[in-house]
């Protein structure tokens, strides 16, 4: 399924109601990242294996929580403009 649309209200629904795990919607987004990549052309730095290791952290402590907020359960990407240590970083 692509999750690429759906609302992260949705998203966290589809988490709660263990219909959707943190790492079944990283891998999407990461599938789609790879489908779109080539074209876009618009990742600097990717950090693919600590995006999921925070997925399956999030599914761990997600099982001791559901029902409590997911939040912190839902990926994101982000844009990063500031220095992080070790990583490339370009401003435009």
């Amino acid at each position: 399924t692509d999750y690429a649309y759906t609302s992260a209200i949705d998203l966290g629904r589809a988490i709660a109601a263990k219909e959707l795990s943190p790492m079944d919607l990283m891998r999407d987004y990461l599938v789609r990242l790879d489908a779109l990549e080539p074209q876009l052309n618009c990742f600097v730095t990717q950090t693919r294996e600590e995006a999921l290791a925070a997925a399956r952290r999030a599914e761990q402590a997600g099982r001791s929580n559901w029902g409590r907020s997911n939040w912190g359960q839902i990926p994101i990407n982000s844009i990063n403009q500031r220095s992080v240590s070790g990583r490339d970083c370009k401003s435009f």
